[in-house]
């Protein structure tokens, strides 16, 4: 029958190493493992062509495999060679007899190529041994002892090693509190980034609204230089009448009058023009009206202060400022 009983009593032996190491497996799962434990197969070297591996334990595929603790195994190399390279491989390796299925395991030394360079490792035999595999050997490997010359090299670790349950749960706090602490200090970094960002919106709108209002500005600006340039144009046109003789000169009594008068629509000057034109060294009334032609004018100024000499054939406006 397939199905039994394994931690029960059945009358007889019963419990095998197969039932053992399936649950193991389910446990710890199929692979290879050293436990954290004792001395954990620790490796030296005792001399050019033995090194001694201390206690530990492992498990192979679901099977438990022990050294004592305060024990040692020796491991014996072959001596290496005047100039050339080799890797050996310290190995755990599982054998089974076919004939009466006794099992057994034992510390091997694989013997790896001797080259100038670029040595590698010997091929460990691979096989499946569990009770579905039914394979009759599996080597694990745990060291590869270089040898450079006739000079035996440290050892290198080769196999991975598992903590106990204890253990294993106290690292998953430790990294699950690590784990918090960083969830927390990223949440204020996002806190702090969400707040930066209502910032930066917040000026971005300032912005918009300031860039609005400079661009109505900039408008009212453009408005402004085109009705200058006109009031300019106008004013020379006026101006070049005057020296041609084919504009009017009347008396600016007033503000108003001014507008009319010559260099009127001059950006604030026709306003400030007093109420007399100062023509040579006599006042024109404007009871009537004559051009500058008649008149021979041929210069006009423009100051802010009575003229105290009028060159010939010159015209003085005076305005306040």
């Amino acid at each position: 029958m397939a199905l039994h009983l394994v931690t029960g009593h059945a009358g007889a032996e019963h419990v095998t190493g197969a039932d053992q190491g399936s649950l193991n497996i389910g446990l710890i799962g199929s692979g290879q493992f050293v436990f954290d434990r004792g001395s954990r197969f620790a490796a030296s070297i005792y001399s050019n062509n033995i090194i001694r591996i201390a206690d530990g334990d492992l498990i192979m595929q679901g099977r438990h495999i022990r050294q004592k603790e305060k024990t040692y195994e020796e491991c014996v190399f072959e001596n290496g060679t005047q100039g050339m390279l080799r890797n050996d491989l310290i190995c755990v390796r599982y054998t089974k007899d076919d004939s009466n299925g006794v099992e057994n395991v034992s510390f091997v030394v694989l013997k790896g190529q001797e080259v100038a360079q670029n040595p590698v490792d010997p091929t460990p035999v691979t096989g499946d041994i569990t009770e579905e595999g039914n394979a009759l050997i599996n080597e694990m490997p745990l060291y590869r002892v270089p040898f450079v010359g006739l000079t035996i090299q440290e050892p290198v670790k080769l196999f991975n090693t598992i903590s106990n349950y204890i253990d294993f749960v106290s690292e998953v706090n430790t990294i699950m509190q690590t784990f918090d602490s960083e969830i927390d200090a990223l949440d204020e970094n996002m806190n702090a980034l969400n707040t930066k960002t209502i910032e930066v919106s917040e000026q971005v709108n300032k912005n918009s609204e300031s860039t609005r209002n400079n661009s109505e500005k900039i408008v009212s600006s453009e408005k402004k230089i085109t009705k200058n340039t006109l009031d300019i144009q106008n004013l020379n046109e006026k101006v070049t009448k005057i020296i041609e003789g084919t504009e009017t000169v009347g008396k600016a009594e007033n503000a108003t009058n001014a507008e009319n008068a010559t260099n009127a629509e001059n950006a604030n000057t026709a306003n400030k023009l007093k109420d007399k034109v100062k023509i040579g060294s006599a006042d024109f009334d404007g009871s009537s009206s004559i051009t500058l032609k008649d008149m021979g004018i041929q210069q006009i100024v423009f100051q802010n202060t009575d003229p105290t000499e009028v060159a010939d054939n010159t015209i003085v406006f005076v305005y306040e400022e």
